[in-house]
C-alpha cells in the first residue's frame, strides 16, 4: 500500500523517499525538473552534485543512458540487480539539472523490492540520491529519514532497515580503463576480477 501512495505522488510531481538495498533514498520522477530542483532544495545539496538513476528494469536503464558500452553487459549479468551503481554517457532527454552539467548519469538498479516496484509504477527512472541532509550519515531505516526531513519530503515508505547499511560500488564506464569511484558493499577486488577476465 506504501509503494502505490508513493507512485501516485510521483506521478503527481512528488519527492518521496524509499528503501534501496544500501540506504534510503529520496527521489522524484527523473523527467520532473521542478520535483529534481525540491530534492536539492530539501537536501541542501550542493548544485554540482549530480542525482542518479533509480531503475526497475534494464529496459529503463536504455531511458536515460547508452548501455552499449565494453563491461556494461557483464557487469550487468554478474551484479544488477545489485548494490553497484554504473556511469554510463547519459542521453539528451534527461536534463542537465539531474547530472550537475556532465554528460555521464550513474545507473542503480536495486535488489529491493519496493525501489523496483516504485520505478516499474511510475514508468520511468526515478532521479534520487542518499535520505540524509548534506554531510551527515546516510539513513538505513525509516525512522532516521523521517528524523532527519519531518516534513519537508512527500512520503516515506517505511521498510524498516535497508538489506546491506552501507552504500553502493560506484564504477565508471565512461573512462578507459573503468574506474572505480568508490568502494561500497561490492569491493574493489570482486569488480576487477570481472573487469580482468573480460579485458
Amino acid at each position: 500500500m506504501d509503494v502505490s501512495l508513493a507512485i501516485d505522488l510521483l506521478k503527481k510531481g512528488g519527492v518521496v523517499a524509499f528503501p534501496t538495498d544500501t540506504v534510503y533514498g529520496i527521489g522524484c520522477d527523473i523527467f520532473n525538473l521542478s520535483a529534481i530542483k525540491r530534492i536539492y532544495e530539501i537536501k541542501k545539496r550542493d548544485a554540482s552534485k549530480p542525482l542518479a538513476a533509480h531503475v526497475g528494469s534494464i529496459e529503463q536503464i536504455k531511458m536515460v543512458a547508452i548501455t552499449n558500452v565494453q563491461y556494461f553487459d557483464v557487469l550487468c549479468q554478474k551484479f544488477l540487480p545489485g548494490p553497484l551503481a554504473i556511469v554510463l554517457p547519459k542521453l539528451q532527454t534527461v536534463s542537465n539539472i539531474v547530472t550537475s552539467g556532465m554528460d555521464t548519469i550513474s545507473i542503480r538498479f536495486p535488489d529491493c523490492s519496493e525501489a523496483v516496484d516504485l520505478a516499474l509504477g511510475l514508468g520511468n527512472p526515478i532521479a534520487a540520491t542518499s535520505a540524509n541532509l548534506s554531510g551527515m550519515p546516510s539513513a538505513v531505516h525509516h525512522i532516521e529519514v523521517i528524523n532527519y526531513f519531518k516534513d519537508s519530503v512527500d512520503f516515506v515508505i517505511k521498510a524498516g532497515t535497508t538489506k546491506f547499511k552501507k552504500e553502493s560500488t560506484i564504477v565508471d564506464l565512461t573512462q578507459t580503463p573503468p574506474k572505480i569511484l568508490r568502494e561500497g558493499v561490492i569491493s574493489k577486488i570482486e569488480i576487477e576480477q570481472i573487469l580482468r577476465k573480460c579485458s
